[in-house]
């Protein structure tokens, strides 16, 4: 367990993943707390949140694209 730990690629998995669900999460604590934003506060939020892990990847398509697909799929249901 410590030998994987201690690899590098480990912790650029933590990293990776700390930025694609970081703002999403703060988006989501808003939405669950017990005042309920109004929705268009809520859309802003995700336009908001989607930029900011765009610009965290320096707006590379292909660090983006697969998370953006699954963000934009379970915000269409």
């Amino acid at each position: 367990m410590a030998s994987y730990l201690l690899q590098e690629s480990y912790w650029k998995n933590v990293f990776y993943a700390l930025k694609l669900t970081g703002t999403i999460v703060k988006v989501l604590q808003m939405v669950d707390g017990d005042k309920k934003p109004p929705m268009g506060y809520i859309y802003e939020a995700m336009d908001s949140a989607k930029e900011a892990i765009a610009s965290s990847f320096g707006h590379k398509d292909e660090h983006c694209e697969m998370a953006f697909k699954y963000i934009n799929t379970r915000w269409e249901c």
